[in-house]
Order: structure tokens, then sequence, then C-alpha cells
């Protein structure tokens, strides 16, 4: 027998189970960060408890963005360092870069515990030299973590102006000289 009890001044959590024989399981609704806890069973008359039930709330990061983007431009022989975001994640999201299907090493990472003390924001910075861009090139941030374990990604078209040569031009000025009779 399925027997439903809310808990007292906690809507969203619901004792089921077959009481009568012990059976008692806590499902909780629409889980919220503020969940990510550690629960266990009290029973008040017998004063026994469970072992404690460790509930690990995941959260994926937004939408990784790389600043500057869509297009970045920079002149020829200029070097190409470009930031990639990925905040509010639960754990802290992993930051990869790719270019033509290949990982890019040597990125810099950080990472910055947000207020709430549970969630993280990552920052990647990849710095590429002159000789190793190309313009029309993509690179892509791809951002991961437990929640998302296939990972979000945006990228960049690098535009690369190059440098322009210019040719004086000579300009010539007829004088015409008009005489009126």
């Amino acid at each position: 027998m399925n027997k439903c009890v809310c808990a007292a001044g906690y809507p969203r959590y619901t004792v089921i189970g077959d009481h009568g024989s012990g059976e008692h399981h806590l499902r909780i609704q629409r889980v919220e960060l503020m969940d990510d806890a550690v629960f266990e069973c009290q029973a008040v008359q017998a004063a026994m408890r469970s072992r404690p039930a460790r509930l690990t709330v995941l959260v994926p990061p937004e939408d990784p963005v790389i600043s500057g983007g869509p297009v970045v431009s920079l002149r020829a022989g200029d070097p190409l360092n470009l930031t990639c975001h990925a905040d509010n994640a639960k754990p802290a999201a992993s930051i990869i870069w790719i270019r033509n299907g290949e990982v890019l090493n040597g990125a810099m990472y950080s990472k910055t515990l947000l207020r709430d003390g549970r969630r993280e924001s990552t920052v990647s910075t990849l710095y590429l030299s002159p000789s190793n861009i190309e313009t029309g090139q993509q690179i892509i941030c791809k951002a991961s973590n437990k929640a998302v374990p296939n990972g979000k990604e945006t990228s960049v078209t690098i535009d690369i102006q190059r440098k322009h040569t210019t040719t004086p031009f000579l300009f010539l000025s007829l004088l015409l000289s008009v005489s009126l009779p």
C-alpha cells in the first residue's frame, strides 16, 4: 500500500511507500539548488534514524559566451586572445577550445565561486600567435559539466584585416586659361 505524507513546511517534499511495512521514500518535486543537502529519515517515537543520504543537485552552465563574437577582427600580424565565459554551473564547467575538429591546448582557466556558495563561473583565455591563425577560421568554445556531459558550445569567426599597401597617385590639375574678347 502506497501512502503519501507531505513533510510539514516543505510542500515539494513527499514521503511515499508502504508505511505499514516500514518502507519510506522521499520524493522531491521540481528539485532546486537549495535541495542540495544531506537527508535522513527519523522515527521520532522510536528515536531511530536512517543512514544519511546525500543529494547532489547538478546545474548546467549557462550558454558559453566568447567576448567580442561572433566575428573577431584583428590586424594582420597581431596575436589573438579569446576569452570564453561559462557561468552559474554546479559543478564548475570545464572549457575546451576547438579548431578544425582538434582541441587546442595551452588555454588559461579560472573559476569563481558565486555568492550562493554553490555555483561557479569559469573563464578561459586562449592565446594564438599570428602564425597560428588565418582569416575565416572558426574557433569553438565548449563548456561542459556533469549536468551536460556533451556540453554547450559557441563559436567565433576570425577576420584578419590585411595591411594595405598604398600606391601614391599623381593627380594632375589642368589649368585652362580662357581669353575673352
